[in-house]
């Protein structure tokens, strides 16, 4: 039993050890297959190798020439131009010689550093080297190679990889380089200055792209000492570039604004706009007021070019993807002859009131516009220093200041009464002294003591206070009576209802220029603990809120267009011209309406009517008089006199009016405001009826 035991056993081990060398014989046999198919693969793939590389190398070298790829390359194209309503240039752009850099793949650093280096010499005065900054230095520094070469030196291995031990790009390396160069290295002056601000210019000129590296009055001797060195200097030619002169000393010169530099390009604040727009970070963009208003006009087309390179990068072929074209031309609606005769007569009226006793005056200002149209005919400011006593031009002011109206609201508030039904047509009420409990008398300018009986015609006339604080209480629910107590409840609502008026005319809203910037005055919300019942009762003959000229302006316009508020706009019409002239006309600048106020022909009649006998009723309270006095054309007009108080505590007043001509059929629209007088004045009447006839000599009214 022991023996065939041991005998079982003995059978069982060699049928495992046969089994094992059956799978280990399997294994061997699969290894060698797949080592005779892997060295299959790789014949082929030598074959292969050898076919392209030996048998067919000329075919695929001439098809990897035909291939190259390609890249997309910008000009940019003159602005535009602006002149006045006559064709007098006040923005021109000239083109102007310069020095230009083509950016090639072969052109190394060092060569652009050599570039600078010879053209310091010619180009020292035609180069600004003052914004350059201390990287600017260091990549100049840097592009001398035994400089870049020490740089490196230092550079250890541990820095050129990151901290999963990848090399860094060569983006990331320089990076590095440009951090070791010390700020003592750089401190270059003189020529050294001007050749970095010649390499700035080239190191950033896109790659196959040009661009000006120097412009503006370069000589014929600076381009022959140029010229004759053209061939050491790899990328440099001649080109032109465009320079945009804003004409300074004029008087429209603020309104026109500003244009950036290449140097400055985009404007932070608008640049993410303008690159959406396909603007590039080193354009020139209109910064301000006009040019910036209509920069999508003056900003010329860019070229763009499509450029196809070969392998060995050099340009293979060049085609146009976009035309260029220059930026449009823009004629205003502003006669400069105009313009400078209306700042002579505020000069002229405004001296007539300088004196020790009227040392508070501040300034003057006008605008006209024509009222059927909303075109500016005359934006004119003029700042007084109430130290020195100098004056100096401020056109800007007319929109960008506000000042207390005074009683030219009154044709606001009675539109603001006839809409809320507390008064019909030209009805009577008493003019007579507002006695508040607890308050201050209210009385209009004449101060009589005694009822007088006027209609709304009459109260604009007269320019009657206690007519309209009258309406307000009536506004208010609680028609006036002596010594009465006002309540509080419809405060609010009066506040609302008094500014909804006046905002359909234009007052205290955006006038709709067409140029940016300009105030909508101050006007405080009826919750404003400022908003006092005491202020709502001087709301009505203005004594509270604060317009602008142009706002008071664009009232008047409304006025005189039957209740039909039109934007103002100082453009008149977009020209093209491939030459210095204006050129033909593209577009015109249309009549905008911003707003229709809610008023009958027979209210507006009233108006009118209270306007012209401002001027020519013979009463002994009409308070336009000397409007009319030597007018050479018949004037409809509302003066205010608003009252506050100097820096000094001194009191003064606003003296301020608006007017339209000529009579019944207007043309014009106009307003004036002279703030901080200090004494009884006609200045406001002598302005208006002085640019009215002036508008008549320069046949402005037609």
């Amino acid at each position: 039993m022991l023996r065939r035991k041991r005998s079982q056993k003995k059978d069982s081990n060699f049928e495992e050890r046969k089994h094992l060398k059956i799978k280990t014989t399997n294994i061997k046999l699969r290894v060698n297959i797949l080592f005779a198919v892997i060295f299959v693969l790789f014949l082929v793939l030598l074959g292969r190798l050898y076919y392209m590389q030996i048998l067919t190398k000329p075919f695929y070298a001439d098809k990897l020439k035909q291939t190259g790829s390609s890249t997309t390359v910008t000009q940019s194209m003159p602005r535009g131009q602006i002149f006045d309503a006559t064709g007098k240039v006040l923005a021109a752009t000239t083109t102007i010689p310069a020095v230009t850099f083509e950016r090639k793949a072969s052109i190394t650093s060092d060569q652009m550093r050599q570039n600078s280096i010879k053209l310091v010499a010619v180009l020292r005065d035609n180069v600004d080297a003052s914004n350059l900054t201390t990287r600017d230095l260091k990549d100049y520094f840097l592009s001398d190679p035994k400089n870049l070469q020490a740089t490196q030196a230092k550079l250890k291995s541990k820095d050129q990889v990151d901290s999963q031990g990848r090399r860094l790009t060569e983006g990331q390396v320089y990076a590095k380089l440009v951090g070791l160069v010390k700020d003592s290295q750089v401190q270059y002056s003189g020529d050294d200055l001007i050749a970095a601000e010649l390499f700035k210019e080239m190191n950033a000129t896109k790659l196959y792209a040009t661009s000006n590296i120097a412009s503006g009055n370069i000589s014929s001797e600076q381009q022959a000492a140029i010229a004759s060195e053209l061939s050491q200097l790899p990328g440099i030619a001649f080109g032109t570039d465009w320079d945009h002169t804003i004409s300074q000393g004029n008087l429209l010169t603020p309104i026109i604004g500003t244009v950036s530099t290449t140097k400055a390009g985009l404007p932070q604040e608008d640049a993410a706009a303008l690159l959406k727009q396909g603007y590039a970070m080193n354009d020139r963009v209109g910064l301000s007021y006009l040019e910036k208003g209509y920069e999508s006009v003056l900003q010329g087309k860019k070229e763009v070019d499509q450029l196809t390179i070969n392998p060995d990068e050099t340009e293979k072929s060049k085609s146009v993807v976009q035309a260029g074209s220059p930026g449009k031309n823009i004629k205003l609606t502003v006669n400069l002859d105009f313009e400078n005769g209306v700042q002579q007569i505020l000069q002229k009226d405004l001296g007539g009131i300088l004196n020790p006793q009227n040392s508070h005056v501040s300034g003057a200002y006008a605008v006209v516009l024509n009222s059927q149209t909303g075109a500016i005919l005359a934006m004119n400011g003029i700042d007084r220093d109430t130290t020195t006593g100098v004056l100096t031009s401020d056109s800007l002011a007319t929109m960008n200041d506000a000042f207390i109206p005074g009683s030219t609201v009154k044709p606001g508030t009675l539109t603001a009464a006839w809409n809320a039904g507390v008064i019909s047509g030209n009805e009577i009420q008493n003019d007579q002294i507002i006695q508040i409990k607890g308050s201050n008398p209210i009385a209009s300018y004449w101060g009589s003591t005694n009822p007088m009986p006027i209609s709304a015609q009459q109260a604009l006339e007269y320019s009657s206070n206690t007519y309209m604080v009258q309406l307000t209480l009536k506004m208010l629910g609680q028609p006036y009576s002596p010594n009465m107590t006002v309540a509080t409840t419809n405060q609010d609502k009066v506040y609302n209802e008094l500014r909804a008026a006046y905002a359909s005319y234009g007052l205290g809203v955006e006038t709709g220029i067409d140029i940016p910037g300009g105030t909508t005055g101050i006007v405080n919300s009826p919750d404003d603990p400022e908003s006092t019942m005491g202020k709502l009762l001087q709301e009505p003959f203005g004594q509270y809120d604060t317009y602008s000229p142009l706002q008071l302006a664009q009232y008047a316009q409304t006025i005189a267009n039957n209740g039909v508020r039109l934007a103002p706009h100082i453009v008149d019409g977009i020209y093209q011209s491939t030459d210095s002239s204006l050129g033909s006309v593209v577009s015109t600048i249309q009549p905008k309406t911003m707003d229709k106020v809610n008023i009958s022909s027979e209210n507006m009649a009233i108006i009118h009517q209270g306007m012209h006998d401002v001027v020519y009723g013979g009463h002994s309270l009409t308070t336009g008089s000397l409007i009319g006095k030597g007018a050479l054309t018949e004037i409809y007009a509302k003066t205010g006199t608003s009252e506050g108080y100097a820096t000094n505590g001194d009191p003064v007043t606003v003296n301020n009016a608006i007017a339209f001509a000529p009579g019944p059929s207007p043309q014009i629209a106009v307003a004036v405001m002279v703030p901080d007088v200090s004494m009884s004045t006609h200045v406001n009447q002598d302005m208006i009826r002085d640019i009215i006839n002036l508008a008549v000599q320069m046949k402005i009214i037609k």
